[in-house]
């Protein structure tokens, strides 16, 4: 989850801003009513919404694949997607395969409004699953009903919950994913931010040895409830992956923190796509190309990446709505 723009509710909400010294009394009174409205919004909000797993939004209708071939899959990704039409772009396609070379078991759960068959001009790998369900609840709410429909995910040795958010990738995932079924952390994201506080960001995260089935991620997940906007899915859960891996001793890190790249008040993924692409991160976030505000930052990717790669970027990026639906 990401946004160039800060919904007004959280642009004062747990920034790093001047020394308190130097702020006024009212200033301080301001930021601390809003973060108690806020949080009180979100609890009595929790109080009235059923969560995921307990209404529609949990339902899933396969499109392609078998539910059962999850079962036994030691490593699994559960990739959050949503097209405005049914023609799948080659990120997705390419993410996929990617997956399955390095023996990750794809479970796609698409949320488009389209009711057409799902098109995959660029491929789909043969061990994919794909399943539709209601737009209901985000990225969060597409992981949560997967976890609750296949049980067997829970407990697999490698689980990936990640997005179709990013374009790319344009190099194997496959050393990104070793370094991270090696190394001692039992929750890895790719980054981390302080836009609003800190938080591991959502679009790639890796749960290790079967601890999707502890007690307490299962709570977390089971509980996940749609949310008013994107903003308040940042602040309810995103934010909060942070906090249960503290509170249930989990160890965690961001592959790419955003202290290494020198970001602090901003969204490391899209300020420094320059910098992670030159460390090895295989993908740029789409959000340069669907802000209108980054528009000449997303030129500068282009440029960079025709240089760098050989590739023509607008050719990875899903298609324009008006050509996005083939029957």
């Amino acid at each position: 989850m990401d946004s160039a723009r800060l919904d007004p509710w959280f642009a004062v909400v747990e920034t790093n801003g001047p020394a308190p010294g130097q702020q006024t009394v009212l200033a301080i009174l301001s930021r601390g009513i809003t973060v108690m409205f806020r949080r009180l919004q979100l609890a009595l909000h929790s109080l009235v919404v059923p969560p995921v797993v307990s209404g529609l939004g949990a339902y899933l209708q396969l499109e392609s694949g078998t539910l059962s071939s999850l079962d036994n899959a030691r490593r699994v990704a559960v990739i959050a997607s949503w097209d405005a039409g049914n023609v799948m772009s080659l990120s997705l396609s390419r993410y996929v395969e990617s997956l399955a070379k390095a023996g990750y078991t794809s479970l796609v759960v698409f949320t488009g409004k389209t009711q057409l068959p799902l098109v995959w001009p660029h491929g789909l790998a043969e061990s994919a699953v794909v399943v539709r369900r209601r737009n209901i609840g985000y990225d969060f709410g597409s992981w949560a009903a997967a976890l609750n429909a296949v049980p067997a995910i829970r407990s697999a040795d490698h689980v990936l919950l990640t997005n179709d958010s990013m374009v790319g990738p344009f190099e194997s995932v496959e050393p990104i994913l070793r370094r991270i079924e090696s190394s001692a952390a039992s929750v890895t994201t790719l980054t981390d931010s302080f836009q609003i506080g800190h938080s591991l960001q959502s679009y790639f995260m890796h749960f290790k040895d079967g601890i999707l089935d502890d007690l307490a991620w299962r709570h977390f997940f089971d509980g996940v409830r749609s949310q008013k906007s994107k903003m308040d899915v940042v602040y309810k859960y995103e934010r909060a992956v942070a906090r249960e891996c503290v509170a249930g001793a989990y160890g965690w890190q961001a592959l790419y923190p955003a202290t290494a790249l020198q970001v602090t008040h901003e969204n490391s993924a899209i300020v420094a796509w320059q910098d992670l692409l030159d460390l090895g991160f295989p993908f740029v976030k789409r959000t340069l190309w669907n802000e209108p505000s980054l528009a000449a930052e997303a030129q500068k990717a282009e440029l960079y990446l025709k240089e760098t790669r050989g590739v023509n970027v607008q050719d990875w990026l899903p298609l324009p709505v008006a050509e996005t639906v083939q029957k």
